[in-house]
């Protein structure tokens, strides 16, 4: 199955979740139609994007369990759009998609170029889940 192109490369971490990670830069041109959401001339991360990354880490994670070739449905309930992640043309995004298996939950963090460069902990924002 193809990856999605904004999930990333799965991390390695303890058994009862999994989390890819990606680096965001709309000026790159698999990222660039990104720049065509915009609400007033803020560039925003779509929503459906944010469904489509926890589709695609489900749909890794189901088919590497099953034999058969058929596709998993999956349903959403009580999806929660918590902060609306405005994109730079000018900064990196660092996305983490988390899927906790036990519970089958799903979250979306996100981190700024500007945190990335500080040698503190980084600071996550959380923005679906």
């Amino acid at each position: 199955m193809p990856a999605h192109p904004l999930l990333g490369i799965r991390q390695l971490n303890e058994q009862t979740s999994a989390t890819w990670k990606s680096l965001i830069n709309i000026n790159l041109p698999q990222h660039a139609f990104l720049q065509d959401h915009k609400i007033q001339d803020a560039i925003l991360f779509p929503a459906v994007v944010y469904l489509e990354l926890a589709t695609a880490a489900c749909q890794q994670l189901l088919s590497s369990k099953e034999d058969d070739q058929q596709q998993p449905t999956l349903i959403f309930e009580d999806v929660n759009f918590i902060k609306a992640l405005i994109l730079n043309k000018h900064e990196l995004m660092e996305v983490f998609t988390q899927i906790i298996m036990p519970m089958r939950e799903w979250s979306i963090i996100l981190c700024n170029q500007d945190n990335l460069n500080k040698y503190s902990l980084n600071q996550f924002t959380l923005h679906a889940q």
